[in-house]
């Protein structure tokens, strides 16, 4: 009921789900003094709000309640950095999205070196649901240098443990030997959050590409470097 204790909703929700932010972000907003409600500033993380009546500033602009939610795939190139601008002018995501009329975020990242999918939504809620999401297999195609051995293999299977957590993997496989190089196949079950790049480098398991495939079951399919398609919030929810 509008105006009503039944429309009241937390307000780092009500940024979340307005796609500025995630919801961890939102709070951390709150915090600083960042948001006001109605003109004053907010700094209690329990204060509610309705959305369709309230007017709630972020960095002194105006939240906008009745964006329609956006899910898109994107290919991320090779040397793009995995945010909207860039402070140093390198290639960034906005250089790729000009024609997406919604303000769109990353889920999660990719390092400016790695490549593929990245998920990109307006929608704060799916965000967080899926940067919680620990234990969401994700499939990479990594290229090493010289040729993968079945000690290797062994190896990965076992998990590796480092100080900023551990790795696990799902699935491991050859997929093809070239005169100097392999690529591998690694569906990691735990730990993706991890710099992947970094950990198969101090393993002596030289990386010279590494490409994200797949969140599991969202997968890049046909898409080139630098391409976008449109997905369904239904995708993300299976």
């Amino acid at each position: 009921v509008k105006g009503s204790l039944m429309a009241l909703q937390r307000i780092h929700k009500i940024i979340a789900q307005s796609g500025v932010t995630s919801r961890r972000k939102a709070e951390q907003l709150i915090l600083e003094g960042a948001v006001t409600l109605n003109g004053r500033i907010v700094t209690e993380l329990g204060t509610k709000a309705d959305p369709d009546t309230d007017k709630i500033k972020v960095n002194d602009k105006l939240l906008q309640t009745d964006v329609d939610k956006v899910y898109y795939v994107f290919n991320k190139p090779r040397g793009v950095v995995s945010a909207l601008s860039d402070p140093e002018g390198r290639a960034n995501l906005g250089d790729y999205l000009k024609l997406i009329k919604e303000r769109v975020f990353p889920v999660g990242r990719l390092d400016f070196n790695s490549e593929g999918l990245l998920i990109l939504t307006n929608d704060g809620e799916m965000m967080n649901q899926l940067m919680q999401a620990r234990y969401l297999p994700k499939t990479y195609n990594v290229k090493v240098k010289g040729h993968f051995k079945a000690e290797d293999l062994l190896f990965l299977r076992k998990g590796i443990f480092t100080k900023e957590g551990v790795l696990k993997f799902k699935r491991i496989t050859l997929e093809e030997r070239l005169k100097n190089k392999s690529w591998i196949a690694l569906e990691v079950k735990e730990g993706s959050a991890l710099d992947i790049r970094e950990i198969l480098n101090r393993k002596e398991m030289l990386v010279d590409r590494i490409v994200r495939e797949a969140i599991g079951s969202i997968e890049l399919k046909d898409l080139k470097p630098g391409e976008y398609r449109a997905i369904e919030k239904s995708d993300l929810d299976r």
